[in-house]
């Protein structure tokens, strides 16, 4: 009988008045019909109790709290029938509880005199006890069942009330033999039984530091540590220098004979792992499993300082950066919130491990679905390909949730070429994404379906639709996984510039780069013969070598090697194999945030680039003219010149723009594309010599 619900109950017998309850579970219906009972309206509890009696009387897999509704409530019957219909009640209730007691502290001494009369006429008194087989003493922990139910337990020999008549009284004990036996109790008897039980399997007990340790047998989960602690192990736990409060017990039955691997775990502790023999039928006390503490440190931050709130699971543990949190080893996963992205890891944490993470968020996405499928479905759910898309935190947005787009999407991001202010402000206002797609099917040519998606960024002002062809679907599938990658932002650089040889492999040096990490031993001139070994063939071979960290250059009969410079990389603007509207909201946070400078520089850059091949010439000057790229070789101050130049020319300011390309001639070495590119000087030369200007 459960604690918490006699405590409740007594609680609600100690006079509170009705109220009209909307309740769901027999144990507020119960409740309900208590308060009624102890109010003015005490009949009407009558038809509460006798609903509870119906549903509860019948049912062959009753719980504790069950058992406890179906009794009381026959006990409130009996005293609501009063004289007459009382018996009937309380000899119901005695078959059901053959060893409850009327309390003369809840109902009237009359009615406890009576129902104390009639259990006399139905009860006898059952004395019962069990001998261990081995050395013939009392077994503790026996189980005492009436015709199937279990009535209670004793140690070595206990007393108990049961029903009158055939009954079938079994003993039983974990580990050992069951006895059965049908014996004829008539009332007011004093039967005995008295059986033997021998031991067929054996007892684990354990004993942990500390509790709640789940124990694994043979990698089976079997049982945790959550009993209190046995008084066996109490000298031994005091002996740890421990409280007894720090330890918790618990065993496993029903164990054959054999070798057993036994493993402990709890989180933040160190795993324990043993062999453990059993060779005798008895039980077997394993000594206390002390747990050593275990923990790993984390610490999180960002490449530039910004601000984010950084949770492992569900759990916030501080706002950037961390140092050194103290964390428990297992599997989790890292998120940073910031004011404009997120950063999602999953992490491992090893014991004594110390993480360090750099927090960079990713782009953020408004998907806002597909309009209709009056058109029909596309060959794949764009719903499900969007979701996959795994450098991106994709949010799908109802559309017509107003509380978030106050206007129309889909007649913005279809309507129009560039968007208004007016249209921007509304997308924005509650949505800060870095990108906001939108897809819908349409036919064209009558017949041919096509998937349109439109794509826009707040870093610029026009809008890109791409049309898919249904039979040509791949094309969706490949521009999203473009969109997915990390664009190349730099290249490996060897300085060289060399010329195919006539007639024979190998290729000639044609000039060094001062800042060439074969300067000084590599001679205009020269003529490299084999690169890492290989023979060289076409002069483009070194670019694929510079892709190795070491470049290993034959020239005569000498070898050099020379270790790869990382140089900045103009990303090709091509809006038929990847969206530009993307790669602008993917170059705008790794220029905030990415770990590498160089990684950032180049995406600070590209970001410009691509604003002004999207015809946002204002936004790419402010980034062109605010930037220092201080190379002495590529892409440098030069390059920047250059972009500047064509800026003021499509802004159509001729003197500025004639003062920016004649800056670039003052840096002979700056490239265009990467670092072997074509020299920015030579071009804007062109630009200077074009009467057209």
């Amino acid at each position: 009988m459960s604690v918490t619900f006699l405590f409740i109950l007594l609680w609600f017998q100690d006079g509170i008045t009705s109220e009209t309850l909307d309740t769901n579970t027999q144990s507020d219906r119960f409740q309900q019909a208590v308060k009624v009972y102890n109010s003015v309206q005490r009949d009407q509890s009558r038809d509460l109790f006798e609903n509870l009696v119906a549903e509860l009387e019948d049912k062959d897999d009753r719980t504790e709290d069950d058992q406890l509704i179906l009794v009381e409530s026959l006990k409130f019957l009996g005293v609501l029938s009063y004289p007459d219909g009382t018996r009937a009640y309380f000899e119901r209730l005695i078959r059901f509880e053959p060893t409850y007691e009327a309390s003369p502290n809840d109902l009237p001494p009359k009615i406890v005199a009576e129902f104390d009369k009639l259990k006399t006429s139905l009860v006898a008194t059952l004395t019962v006890k069990a001998n261990d087989g081995a050395d013939f003493t009392g077994l503790p922990e026996v189980s005492l069942l009436v015709d199937g139910r279990e009535i209670g337990t004793f140690d070595g020999e206990g007393t108990f009330d049961v029903l009158s008549g055939t009954r079938i009284i079994t003993l039983r004990k974990a580990n050992y033999t069951e006895h059965e036996e049908t014996m004829d109790i008539n009332p007011g008897d004093q039967a005995q039984i008295e059986a033997t039980l021998a031991r067929t399997k054996a007892r684990l007990v354990f004993t942990t530091v500390p509790s709640e340790v789940n124990i694994f047998i043979n990698d089976e989960p079997v049982t945790k540590t959550d009993q209190p602690l046995r008084f066996d192990y109490r000298n031994a736990i005091i002996q740890m220098g421990l409280n007894e409060d720090q330890a918790a017990s618990t065993s496993v039955d029903n164990m054959d004979p054999g070798t057993y691997t036994l493993r402990f775990e709890k989180p933040c502790y160190k795993t324990a792992v043993f062999s453990m023999p059993i060779e005798e039928l008895k039980e077997i006390l394993v000594k206390p499993i002390r747990l050593e503490p275990s923990e790993a440190t984390l610490s999180v931050s960002t490449p530039k300082e910004a601000t984010g709130i950084v949770f492992l699971d569900q759990t916030r543990i501080g706002i950037l950066p961390i140092e050194n949190h103290r964390v428990c080893p297992g599997d989790y996963t890292l998120r940073v919130k910031f004011s404009d992205g997120e950063f999602v890891k999953r992490v491992r944490f090893a014991d004594d491990a110390q993480a360090n993470i750099t927090a960079e968020p990713l782009p953020s996405i408004a998907w806002f679905g597909l309009k209709s499928r009056e058109e029909g479905d596309p060959p794949e759910d764009p719903n499900q390909l969007m979701n996959g898309l795994q450098s991106w935190n994709v949010i799908s947005v109802d559309p017509h949730n107003t509380n978030k787009v106050p206007v129309n999407p889909f007649a913005i991001l279809f309507g129009n070429r560039t968007i208004s202010a007016e249209d921007r402000a509304s997308l924005t206002r509650h949505l800060r994404m870095d990108l906001y797609v939108a897809a819908r099917v349409v036919r064209k040519k009558v017949v041919i379906r096509h998937l349109e998606v439109a794509f826009w960024t707040p870093l610029s002002n026009q809008i890109q639709v791409v049309s898919f062809d249904f039979r040509a679907f791949d094309q969706f599938r490949s521009m999203l996984k473009q969109m997915d990658q990390l664009p190349e932002l730099v290249q490996p650089w060897l300085g060289l510039q060399v010329g195919r040889l006539e007639g024979r492999p190998g290729g000639k040096v044609l000039g060094v780069n001062p800042q060439s990490p074969f300067k000084d031993r590599i001679e205009v001139g020269a003529v490299i013969e084999k690169i890492n070994g290989v023979p060289m063939r076409r002069p483009d071979e070194l670019t694929t070598a510079a892709q190795q960290e070491v470049v290993r250059l034959q020239v005569g009969d000498r070898v050099i090697d020379g270790t790869p410079i990382q140089a900045l990389a103009e990303v090709p603007f091509d809006p038929v194999r990847a969206c530009p509207q993307a790669s602008l909201a993917m170059f705008e946070k790794l220029a905030k945030y990415n770990p590498d400078p160089l990684i950032r520089l180049s995406a600070r850059f590209n970001q410009a680039r691509f604003q002004f091949f999207l015809g946002d010439y204002k936004e790419a000057f402010d980034i062109f003219s605010t930037m220092t790229i201080d190379f002495p070789y590529g892409i440098n101050q030069g390059t920047l010149y250059f972009y500047q130049g064509l800026c003021f020319q499509k802004l159509k300011l001729p003197a500025e723009a004639t003062a920016a390309f004649t800056q670039v001639l003052n840096y002979p070495h700056a490239t265009l594309f990467h670092a072997d590119g074509p020299k920015a000087a030579f071009w804007a030369e062109t630009e200077l010599k074009n009467p057209n200007f």
